[in-house]
């Protein structure tokens, strides 16, 4: 084989390579893409809906010892329909959650 025939197939060889990392390299960023996809649609809901659960059962917390110290009925009434909407606001964020698991 003469001189041309060796760098002919040399650079038929690196042009293979090449086009075998450019297909791994695609091949990848799909990956990732899915990665992404499911991160920002489903494990984010998940967290939102577990910090909404979070904050409104402190918040419940919160509520529940201002009974106590509450003066009349009318503002105690106040306290536990904000109780009542917390909670149905927590139902409905473990609902997401229910769905989201996997």
């Amino acid at each position: 084989m003469k001189i041309r025939h060796w760098l002919g197939a040399g650079f038929g060889l690196v042009l293979l390579l090449m086009i075998t990392l450019i297909a791994i390299g695609l091949g990848s960023f799909a990956r990732i893409g899915k990665l992404n996809q499911q991160m920002i649609e489903k494990d984010w809901a998940k967290a939102e809906a577990a910090q909404t659960v979070n904050a409104l059962t402190r918040e419940n917390a919160r509520q529940t010892l201002q009974l106590f110290i509450a003066s009349d009925k009318a503002q105690a009434g106040r306290i536990r329909a904000r109780i009542d909407s917390n909670k149905s606001a927590i139902t409905e964020a473990l609902t997401v959650l229910d769905k989201l698991v996997y």
